[in-house]
């Protein structure tokens, strides 16, 4: 399965859940996922992250809530390079 659609399948059981530490555990994820992701630059695994995340969000699924995964996506795109509209 692409690394991709693995970090996506775990991130989706997170929008789910209520739990105290969620944001951690979603910042773990994306964190190795880009640390993995020997394929490509980091900003470039940054974007494939948020678009996957934003196809996704455009699902509209009833109970998943992906506010957390596109506010820390968007976080480590400006970080990496600097304010963008585009996410």
């Amino acid at each position: 399965m692409d690394r991709v659609k693995t970090c996506i399948a775990s991130l989706r059981v997170l929008t789910r859940e209520q739990d105290f530490d969620r944001q951690v555990v979603i910042e773990r994820l994306i964190n190795d996922f880009l640390r993995e992701d020997i394929s490509s630059t980091v900003l470039a695994s940054v974007e494939r992250i948020g678009e996957a995340i934003g196809v996704e969000v455009n699902k509209n699924v009833l109970g998943e809530d992906w506010t957390i995964m596109q506010s820390y996506v968007r976080w480590c795109h400006e970080t990496l390079q600097g304010p963008s509209k585009e996410m």
